[in-house]
C-alpha cells in the first residue's frame, strides 16, 4: 500500500502509511497514551499486555500477510490514529476479518478514523 497525504478539517497534514516494525517504540507510546484518553478501547492504561519486542514481531508479520493489515496515521511526525485489520485463519474464512481503530483525543473530530477506514476498504479492494 503506497502511503497517502490527506488535510485534516483544521487544516493539518496527515499521512496514512503501513506501520513497519521500526514503529514499535513510538506506537507503544501513542497505545499507551490513547489507552488513558478513552473508555472505548478494549484496554486501559498499563493493560496492553504485549512487549515492543513482541509488537515488531506482529508488524513484520503484518507486512508479509495478505490479511493482516496495520495502519499508522500521522501529523507532523506524530502518530495521532491506528487501524489493525486482522483476517480470518481458515481457508473459507480468510477474506473475513475484523478490525480496531484508534485516534489520539487531540485529534479527535478532524476525519482521522474516516481516513483509516477509508484506506483499509481500499486496501481490501
Amino acid at each position: 500500500m503506497v502511503p497517502s497525504l490527506k488535510t485534516l478539517r483544521d487544516g493539518s497534514p496527515l499521512e496514512i502509511r503501513e506501520a513497519t516494525a521500526e514503529d514499535a517504540v513510538p506506537l507503544q507510546s501513542y497505545i499507551e497514551a490513547t489507552s488513558a484518553e478513552s473508555n472505548f478501547l478494549s484496554f486501559g492504561p498499563g493493560e496492553f499486555g504485549i512487549s515492543i519486542e513482541e509488537n515488531q514481531v506482529f508488524l513484520e508479520q503484518c507486512q508479509k500477510t495478505d490479511n493482516l493489515l496495520y495502519l499508522v496515521a500521522s501529523s507532523r511526525d506524530l502518530i495521532v490514529g491506528s487501524l489493525v485489520f486482522h483476517g480470518g485463519k481458515r481457508p473459507r474464512m480468510r477474506h473475513c476479518g475484523e478490525f480496531g481503530i484508534s485516534v489520539s483525543k487531540s485529534h479527535w473530530g478532524l476525519g482521522v478514523g474516516g481516513f483509516l477506514v477509508d484506506a483499509m476498504i481500499t486496501w481490501a479492494k
